[in-house]
């Protein structure tokens, strides 16, 4: 007796066919399971499983293992702040900013506090990723205007900087002045009222370390005041006909008034024995250079019984003459005359300077001898480079000259005095750019610097966008400004990493625009750096760069179609980023099959989707893998893993009953159809044998 078999893998020959054998062996096919890399691996019966095949230090995504991340470095300055703006001048002030690691790595950070740009201190400190700090610095004896600027430089000379105007004021301190002039103790004959104030007395105000000259009458209560007077120390002289002329020094104090009483005693006219005027002294300066003006101070005295009159002081120097005003000496009293003389520009060696006291009573002479050398001056500017408008502070030193004019260039800027000791200060601007001498001259000698006055450079705005993709384009601009027109270079950083560069033309402001897209995720720094020869500006945002958030759907992914025949593969990609993409579509080429996609890309806003439909006619038999691919921009957004499936061997159990019952089906309808086709043939047949057999043949007669 036979038996039957029940083969689940088809019967050959009278034998059934032996189940599927594979050679055991890992397949190029890979995933992630958490940080382990999974290697698929076929056995001997051909059912697959994932092994672990590497473990991921850094992790792992797609099938493969991320490299190590990219260590970001960024540093930033915020906030800086004056303790105080405007100054006084030789004032101090405090710097704060704050200092940000904007980089994902703990960073020692230098930080540099440049005044008018030279370094003036740094510090180092250390930060952790995204942590802030406070820093301060010390500016003492503050002489001229100037940017003041913090910068920060972190790993691979990362920097960031910000600076602000320190502005000078010139505070000058004043105060007041009041004299009050009283009648004297020896007062006689003419004089005959004593201690009483004296009225229309002319008092005489000239500063001795400050610039100031002025005189004024004493009113009826013998009082006269000046006000808003520089502090410092001055020489008041009080004088009146017929009265002793008398002088005082008093020092004057900032927001108070000084007052001083100054008592002149009454001329004499009583009879008088004999005249004997003498010149006690004459005080020259101690060094007088050929060019100078210098003062003589002849001290007479009248060391007779007679009070004498209509008296004068004569001094003759250089070659010149000049004589005093007529005065008065009563007995015993002495009084101090100046005279003032211009020293020849080629004087040069041993002058005598002859000084006499005389009436038409009496005459007393002395000669002096002095040495005349040559002036010597002394510039200096601080500092040296400066910005259009600001303060540049003019000093030094000139040895036999109290004054001298100052020159910026060819323009005249002003008349510069010198104090008691030489040596002279004051400010100036220069109103270009440009390298120019400032000159220090006068009829005698010239001395010059050179001054090297910068334009002023701004990057007053950087606009983009607050939020893009990976490899999305966008446009970075910035309006650059300059206060000397000529060519400037702009910068584009991101992340303290150059991106592009250009060079433009700028007259007075010009708005320049950079194209660029960056490829890698997450918060990053947009800075423009323009540079015009040694000056440089900068300005930064952050913008926020975001992965594509996209989901794709591909059904089926396990396609079974039969060898010859055609499939069909619907792909729907849908876009939920904030930011409209283009998205392409492709699969991996799979042999010895056609594979026809229509629409291949498609461009979705926030929200839309996109069906694409893939035709696949296979051409060989067997079991083949591929990969869906859905990129955007260039960049990979997913990878999805398909299986075809092109003969009934590889076929699952109820794609097998699906194919079963579809062939029955199919050799039903074909048993019909012959069926109905031989039926048609019967009826045919029979018409024609009918036809043929009984309406063909004549009728015979038929006789009874």
């Amino acid at each position: 007796a036979s038996k039957i078999y029940d083969c689940p893998y088809g019967c050959s020959n009278g034998a059934c066919v032996s189940g599927p054998h594979c050679d055991p062996e890992y397949l190029n096919n890979y995933r992630c399971d958490g940080n382990w890399k999974q290697r698929e691996y076929q056995k001997s019966d051909c059912s697959t499983e994932w092994k672990n095949w590497e473990y991921c230090d850094y992790g792992c995504s797609n099938g493969g293992c991320l490299s190590e991340p990219v260590k970001v470095c960024g540093v930033e300055v915020h906030d800086l702040s004056l303790s105080e703006n405007p100054v006084e001048v030789g004032g101090s002030v405090e710097i704060h900013a704050r200092i940000k690691n904007a980089g994902n790595k703990r960073e020692n950070i230098l930080v540099k506090f440049y005044f008018r740009n030279e370094l003036k201190d740094e510090k180092e400190i250390t930060l952790n990723a995204g942590r802030n700090k406070r820093v301060k610095f010390n500016l003492s004896g503050v002489k001229s205007s100037g940017y003041v600027k913090i910068e920060a430089t972190a790993c691979n000379n990362v920097k960031d900087s910000e600076k602000v105007r320190l502005r000078i004021e010139n505070v000058v301190k004043l105060g007041n002045l009041r004299i009050y002039v009283k009648k004297g103790q020896n007062c006689e004959n003419a004089c005959r009222t004593c201690n009483g104030w004296l009225q229309g007395a002319k008092v005489k105000v000239e500063g001795n370390d400050v610039s100031f000259s002025g005189q004024k009458y004493t009113d009826s209560t013998g009082e006269v005041d000046f006000y808003n007077l520089p502090i410092g120390n001055y020489e008041i002289t009080a004088s009146k006909n017929r009265y002793n002329t008398k002088r005082v020094t008093v020092d004057i104090s900032s927001n108070q008034t000084t007052s001083e009483t100054i008592m002149l005693g009454c001329c004499e006219s009583e009879t008088c024995t004999y005249h004997d005027l003498k010149i006690r002294k004459v005080i020259l300066p101690q060094e007088i250079h050929s060019g100078d003006k210098i003062f003589v101070e002849v001290h007479a005295k009248n060391l007779g019984d007679c009070a004498e009159r209509t008296v004068k002081v004569r001094v003759t120097a250089f070659g010149q003459t000049k004589s005093s005003d007529y005065f008065s000496l009563g007995k015993n009293e002495g009084k101090t005359l100046t005279l003032y003389f211009n020293v020849p520009s080629n004087a040069n060696g041993p002058y005598n300077i002859k000084s006499e006291v005389y009436n038409k009573y009496d005459l007393d002479s002395i000669t002096n001898t002095i040495t005349i050398s040559g002036v010597e001056a002394i510039l200096k500017l601080e500092p040296s480079t400066v910005y259009v408008g600001e303060n540049i502070h003019v000093y030094g030193y000139i040895k036999g000259k109290n004054r001298a004019n100052l020159y910026l260039g060819n323009k005249y800027m002003k008349l510069v005095r010198t104090d008691s000791t030489g040596y002279y200060s004051t400010h100036i601007k220069a109103e270009k750019p440009g390298i120019f001498p400032v000159i220090l001259k006068d009829s005698s000698f010239s001395v010059s610097k050179t001054l090297n006055v910068l334009a002023e450079l701004w990057v007053k705005s950087v606009s983009f966008k607050d939020l893009v993709a990976t490899g999305e384009k966008f446009s970075v601009c910035s309006s650059i400004e300059t206060t000397k027109t000529g060519y400037v270079s702009v910068g584009l950083y991101i992340n303290g990493i150059k991106d592009q560069e250009k060079t433009v033309y700028v007259v007075g402001s010009e708005t320049v625009c950079f194209d660029t897209k960056i490829s890698k995720e997450g918060k990053k720094e947009i800075r423009i750096l323009a540079k015009q020869g040694t000056n440089e500006a900068s300005k930064s945002g952050t913008i926020q760069v975001i992965k594509p958030k996209t989901e794709v759907l591909v059904v089926p992914k396990h396609i079974m179609i039969e060898y010859g025949k055609n499939g069909l593969l619907k792909i729907v990609v849908s876009n939920s980023d904030p930011v409209q993409k283009k998205y392409e579509i492709s699969i991996e080429k799979i042999n010895g099959t056609t594979i026809d996609i229509p629409v291949s890309s498609a461009i979705l806003s926030q929200g839309e989707s996109k069906t694409f439909y893939v035709n696949i006619n296979p051409h060989t038999k067997g079991q083949f893998k591929s990969y869906v691919t859905v990129s955007s921009n260039g960049n990979l957004i997913k990878k999805v893993p398909i299986t075809l499936y092109t003969s009934q061997k590889y076929f699952g159990f109820w794609e097998r009953v699906r194919l079963f019952f579809r062939k029955l089906g199919k050799n039903i309808g074909t048993l019909f159809g012959l069926l109905s086709f031989g039926l048609v043939v019967i009826v045919i047949v029979v018409l024609l044998l009918y036809v043929s057999f009984f309406r063909a043949r004549p009728l015979e007669p038929h006789y009874k």
